[in-house]
């Protein structure tokens, strides 16, 4: 289990697991498209496949967390907070 100062309650996982996945930045940043219809497009033929992903992404049982280093030493973790009514993904810094 992850720990980040804040969310000791939560069920983080590591989801450094999903930065290689092919649909996951698009996944990701597809989340800023709206309408099912947006991202359809966007998708194409991986539509179906997208919307799994986004299913274990957002699921309240685990909540995928990564931690990506910035060039100035500094960091954010990467949190897909998923309470129920209350999903996004939130960016905790990191101190150097």
């Amino acid at each position: 289990m992850l720990e980040i100062a804040g969310y000791e309650d939560g069920p983080l996982v590591d989801g450094s697991r999903f930065l290689d996945l092919p649909l996951f930045w698009p996944c990701h940043l597809g989340s800023s498209l709206w309408g099912e219809d947006a991202q359809a497009v966007a998708f194409g033929p991986d539509w179906d496949d997208a919307q799994e992903l986004y299913k274990t992404l957002s699921s309240p049982d685990e909540w995928p967390a990564f931690t990506v280093r910035l060039h100035s030493g500094y960091g954010l973790h990467v949190v897909y907070r998923n309470l129920e009514g209350d999903q996004g993904v939130r960016l905790p810094a990191l101190p150097p």
